[in-house]
């Protein structure tokens, strides 16, 4: 088996210490490594909930280094598949996160693990529920992410109720909220659509699960390389540009010059969300699956950034679309899902592997095949924006990583800062 490092030592020390805990380890600190190295037979048999592309490929891997004396089961397939694996011997059994529905309440694991456990933050979905059902009857609860607040301390809420049943940070959200939060943004409605931390609350709440949650940053523990960020300035072609600014000013975008139809952005979400196509060099249809291509700016950029790395590079897209554009511009590029794309992606026979960061911003070790990351389009999420930077920033990576970042307009800009700023 593999050898820990001494601060993953002290992570298996405590999950040892605290049947139910936290482990906030960031992007390459290896979480999976200690949670392996941390079942004992008194932890067995163990239920891993993880994302699906970690649950099917991450852990059988991660066991294969670290454990392998110990049994893995993937369940997933059909209904039926899967309950006949979950109902396995194994001594680990992985089921993805969105079906966890499938493991019986009064089910036989005494460990569950829920990795990237930030998936589990909101009370109000199924996910959660069932994750509530599930934790309360194991006698171990470990929780494993990187990014365990993702907008704010709030998310914590829920992550801590599977751990402790509300014992520290109180059995309602409500309750919670008004303690610790006052609202920052209220609709005509009267509904609170930004809530922001009362001061000093954020350092409270940390303090209160402290005991059981142990956090680490990479920076402190590893001989990290260096971290760069290069912004692109991509300058859009005019018919583009009075597409935007049309969404922009007046909602309303007439592209009847283009020989499309008329497209509008009710309200500000879809306009950001607009806004960003047109930057990217397209436009969907509001009624429609219809797409008016607009230009090719960011392409032409991303061929720029090619030339000039001489490296591969993980390009992350936001939109389907975008992501047709690219392979029409690279046709040696390849997808995270296209078959025998990651191994050779790790061999360095990929020049140009593009994802989409919700689907492989988690699990995936991508550090030996490159170190350029770029962002053809700008997301709002925090989590989706460092998980998937630590694909390459990470634990191994042997050469200073460069993040680009390709940016047409002020919506570009915007997202970056809000990303960053959280």
């Amino acid at each position: 088996m593999a050898e820990l490092h001494g601060y993953q030592r002290r992570a298996v020390e405590h999950l040892h210490a605290h049947p139910r805990a936290g482990l906030f380890l960031e992007p390459g600190v290896g979480k999976t490594a200690v949670g392996l190295s941390g079942l004992t037979p008194e932890h067995l048999p163990a239920l891993v909930i993880a994302p699906k592309r970690v649950a099917v490929r991450v852990w059988p891997k991660e066991v294969s280094i670290w454990r392998p004396d110990l049994d893995i089961a993937v369940a997933v397939g059909s209904p039926a598949k899967r309950q006949r694996l979950l109902g396995s011997k194994a001594d680990i059994v992985t089921v993805t996160q969105d079906s966890i529905k499938d493991v019986p309440e009064k089910h036989k694991f005494r460990t569950v693990i829920i990795d990237e456990s930030h998936n589990f933050k909101s009370r109000d979905t199924q996910r959660w529920k069932f994750g509530r059902k599930i934790t309360k009857r194991a006698d171990h609860v470990w929780l494993l992410t990187g990014t365990p607040t993702g907008n704010s301390s709030m998310d914590l809420w829920a992550q801590a109720y599977l751990l402790d049943n509300g014992e520290r940070l109180g059995t309602a959200i409500t309750k919670f909220r008004s303690r610790y939060f006052t609202p920052a943004v209220v609709l005509d409605s009267g509904v609170v659509a930004k809530w922001k931390a009362k001061p000093g609350a954020d350092q409270r709440i940390v303090q209160l699960g402290s005991d059981i949650c142990l956090s680490m940053k990479a920076e402190d523990y590893l001989d990290m390389p260096d971290l760069f960020t290069n912004k692109v300035m991509v300058d859009m072609p005019a018919v583009a540009q009075k597409a935007y600014e049309g969404l922009r000013d007046d909602l309303v975008a007439d592209l009847e010059i283009l020989g499309s139809t008329i497209h509008t952005a009710a309200n500000s979400a879809v306009l950001t969300n607009r806004l960003s196509q047109v930057t990217a060099g397209f436009l969907y249809g509001d009624e429609t699956k219809a797409v008016t291509r607009l230009h090719s700016a960011k392409i032409d950029a991303l061929r720029g950034i090619a030339e000039e790395a001489g490296s591969p590079l993980l390009v992350a897209y936001r939109f389907a679309e975008e992501a047709r554009m690219i392979r029409e511009a690279f046709p040696d590029a390849r997808g995270v899902d296209d078959r025998g794309a990651l191994d050779d992606w790790d061999r360095g026979k990929v020049p140009m592997l593009l994802a989409h960061p919700q689907a492989a911003g988690a699990g995936l070790n991508l550090q030996a095949g490159g170190h350029h990351v770029v962002w053809t389009s700008p997301i709002w999420s925090m989590i989706d924006y460092q998980q998937f930077n630590g694909r390459l920033y990470r634990q191994g990576q042997g050469h200073p990583v460069i993040v680009h970042h390709l940016m047409a307009e002020k919506v570009d800009r915007e997202a970056l800062l809000v990303v960053q700023g959280k």
